[in-house]
This record gives structure tokens, sequence and C-alpha cells, in this order.
């Protein structure tokens, strides 16, 4: 399918898609009148705003986009190298510790001590950037730690031991590199963008299907306080009134936050596996910028959602270019291989399938 036809068939969808909520608001609508009657009128809520068809596309699309771009980097990495679990598994790891577990207790512990307590609360820009700091100095220490522990398992795994430690035997870092750095920005698109998009996905088709106002007249018949009820109406008005824009940004984020992570952990890795001093300056500078954004976006200096899109866009094409330049220096090969086209007769990365060598017969020589 040419991706001419790719567009048309998707506009074909969205119209259709478009016509079908045209015509449940409508149905909605004609019967919503004596649902509306049991609402009391005090609730400051037009109850006839509805989800713009293009914010919901723009929510699939950002869906699309989380699943597609790691489901694509994992299969190209099946098709060209030996995959190993084992590698993506560490960068799961390095992820839950580096981000979550490590700078949890740390701040834990901070609380305990009044005077930092009592500082941190007052003082809450302060605590946004301890915050920031502590996820982005541990997430780096256990991506190395987690590349370390890898490589070697990797190096063990597809080689003999003696011949493991050999410089030109290290063939299999790019591949235990970039499935890691896939490990530690896939769980954050797992745990957070899908949820988050299926969650926003779900409440758009809610309330154009017009359950808003069903769901308000059984929370009061179940009793809730009416305050609960309008702080609940508000954050639906807002959240139809945001433009449709910040929606195809909800997961995109994390997706160049990914790239970012990939381009750390594979820099680490030529770091690790060709003692390149270029590798891991260029690591710290990606991870400093992204931290730097990162704390200066937690103190809500930067409002715009469209400018921190660009910005992340920016800080992953500085990760994939460094990341780039150094692979051309210290691995063009693995470099080569991982654009270029799969060899049919290899499986998984590995050594070709040929069918077993027959033995040659032997004659025996007469007496």
């Amino acid at each position: 399918m040419s991706f001419l036809s790719i567009i048309a068939a998707a506009s074909t969808a969205a119209e259709s898609a478009a016509e079908s909520i045209a015509e449940t608001v409508a149905e909605t609508a004609a019967e919503g009148g004596a649902v509306t009657s049991m609402v009391p009128e005090d609730f400051a809520f037009d109850y006839s705003m509805r989800v713009p068809v293009l914010s919901i596309i723009l929510m699939v699309i950002a869906l699309a986009v989380m699943i597609a771009v790691p489901v694509y980097l994992i299969i190209r990495m099946k098709n060209r190298f030996r995959f190993d679990v084992y590698a993506l598994t560490f960068g799961l790891l390095a992820y839950m510790v580096g981000v979550g577990i490590i700078p949890t207790v740390i701040e834990l512990l901070a609380a305990q001590i009044a005077p930092v307590k009592e500082f941190l609360s007052s003082n809450t820009v302060a605590a946004d950037v301890m915050h920031v700091t502590f996820l982005i100095v541990f997430s780096f220490l256990a991506i190395f730690v987690c590349s370390r522990f890898s490589m070697r398992h990797s190096m063990r795994k597809n080689m003999n031991p003696e011949e493991a430690n050999l410089p030109e035997n290290k063939n299999n870092a790019f591949a235990s590199s970039v499935l890691l750095g896939l490990g530690v920005g896939l769980l954050p698109i797992v745990t957070q963008g899908l949820s988050y998009v299926m969650s926003y996905l779900s409440a758009a088709i809610s309330i154009n299907q017009g359950q808003l106002i069903s769901s308000v007249s059984s929370m009061l018949t179940e009793g809730m306080e009416p305050s609960e009820i309008q702080n609940g109406l508000n954050s639906m008005a807002e959240f139809i009134q945001t433009p449709s824009l910040e929606f195809l940004f909800l997961g995109t984020d994390l997706v160049f936050q990914l790239l970012t992570f990939l381009g750390v952990a594979v820099l680490i890795g030529i770091f690790l596996n060709r003692k390149a001093k270029t590798s891991m300056f260029k690591a710290v500078c990606v991870q400093l910028i992204f931290g730097i954004f990162f704390a200066v976006r937690a103190t809500g200096v930067i409002e715009s959602v469209a400018v921190c899109e660009i910005i992340y866009i920016v800080i992953a094409a500085l990760s994939l270019a460094a990341t780039w330049t150094e692979l051309k220096t210290y691995m063009p090969d693995d470099l080569e291989k991982f654009l270029g086209k799969p060899d049919p007769t290899r499986k998984n990365g590995g050594p070709k399938n040929q069918p077993p060598h027959k033995m040659p017969k032997i004659v025996m020589p007469k007496d």
C-alpha cells in the first residue's frame, strides 16, 4: 500500500468517525431533555458541549505513535542482530531503580529531617529542582551500571569467555545498548503514556455519547457533595476546551524521551566497549541538557505545550546526532547493518541457517 493510499484511507476513516459521532450527539441531544431535568440548574456547565472530532483523531494518532515506534525498533533489532531479552530487561530495571526507587527513597529520608522538610514545603521551586536533579543523576548512573552488566552478560552469552575480552570480538555491544535504551524509554510509555491517552479517549467518547448528564444524575442520587461534582464538571469543561493539538503532544513527548534515552544508552555503550571518552562526554551533555529542560518545565516557566514539544524534538535530535557521529567512528559496521536490509539467509541476527554438512564418504581400500 502506497503512502498516498494510506493517507486517503485515514481521511476516509476520520470522516466516517466524524459522521458517527455527529449522529450520536444528535441522538443524545434529542433524548437529553428528560435527563437534564434531573440535574439542578446550580451546576455551571453547558451539557451541549462536545469534544471536537479532531481532538479524538489526534488522541488516536498519539496512541498509534507510542505503540508503533518501540515496536518498529524492536522488530528491526530482532531482524538484524541477536535479540537479547536480558538487555531489554536491564533497561527496564535501570528506569525503575534510577527514576523510581532511589529518588523516592532519598526524598522520603530527606522529609524526615525537619529543617529540610520546612524548606522544601515553603519553596516549591527548590523542591521541583531537587526532584528533577535526583531523577537525571540517578537515571544516568543506573543506565551506566546496567550497561556494564548487560554487556558482560551479552558477551558471555554470544562468544567464548577467552574471546570476549578481545577488542575485535566485542561485536554485540551495539545491539545490547540499543535494547537497553529501548527498555529505559519503553517503561514510561507503557505505565504513563498509554494509560493517559486511553483514559482521555474514553472520557471523550463518553462525553460525546451524552453520558456526562447521566453520570452527574447518578452522583446526585448517591449523595456526593455538590462542590465535588462541580469541580469534576469544571475539569471536564477544561478538558473539552483544550486545544486539539495538545492531545497529539500527550504521548509523543514520551516517544522523543525514549529516543533521547536510546542515544544516551548507545553513547555509554560505545564508551564501555571502545573506551571512547568523547562518547561519554556527549552522553553527559545530552543528559544534562535534558535535565535542565526538565527542571525548567517542572517549575512552570514554560507554559506552552507546543514549545515543550519542540524542545523535546530538538533534544532527541541532538542525542541521535551525537550517537550517529560516534557510531560512524567506532561502530560503522553495526550502523550499516542496522540501516541496511536484513539478510534473508539469517534468522534473528544469528549465524546463517545452513543445512548440516554431510560427512564425506570414506572408501576403505581393498586388500
